[in-house]
């Protein structure tokens, strides 16, 4: 509505951070594509180092992903500043699944670590992600990796109490692959 009276797309608050960056984060996928069409800015991360791509996974809408996804402009593996978090990581700790899903489509790298060392599947397995555990298992990514504590996927599984969702999905990726 506002952009219909000439209020500008790039027009930062306070913080420094510009109307896409909460739409994105608050998951008003409309309001970004609205954004976008106007000229609004992708490539800027907001104030605390986040891109406009972790704000979209952030705001759990899928189709805020895939708008970013599609400007092209835009490195599906940039890292944030704080925790080094690809937006791969972002979707594994929330169990989004299927912005995980079109991520790796993009071309996320499966084994990006953090600043900790982490994978994606490390964040998913430490906090139970049952869905991101799924997804990035079955697109390839090494449950034999350690992090820079040298902790490994099935140590943290252990830790967090899916030892069992670790081990039923890697059996059904040896069933899968053997047939």
């Amino acid at each position: 509505m506002l952009l219909k009276w000439g209020a500008k797309p790039n027009c930062a608050d306070e913080l420094c951070d510009l109307p896409i960056h909460r739409a994105l984060g608050f998951g008003y996928g409309q309001i970004a594509a609205a954004l976008v069409a106007a000229g609004a800015r992708v490539t800027r991360a907001d104030s605390e180092g986040y891109s406009t791509l972790h704000l979209a996974v952030q705001g759990r809408c899928l189709d805020a992903v895939r708008l970013v996804l599609q400007q092209e402009v835009l490195d599906v593996n940039v890292r944030e500043s704080s925790l080094g978090f690809t937006a791969l990581h972002e979707a594994a700790q929330l169990d989004a699944s299927e912005s995980a899903e079109a991520l790796l489509t993009a071309g996320a790298w499966l084994e990006a670590r953090s600043n900790r060392g982490d994978t994606a599947l490390h964040i998913a397995v430490s906090h139970s992600r049952k869905r991101a555990i799924h997804t990035l298992i079955s697109h390839g990514a090494d449950v034999c990796l350690v992090n820079e504590r040298d902790e490994s996927v099935r140590d943290l599984a252990a830790a967090a109490g899916c030892l069992d969702v670790l081990e039923t999905e890697l059996q059904l990726k040896v069933r899968r692959a053997s047939t």
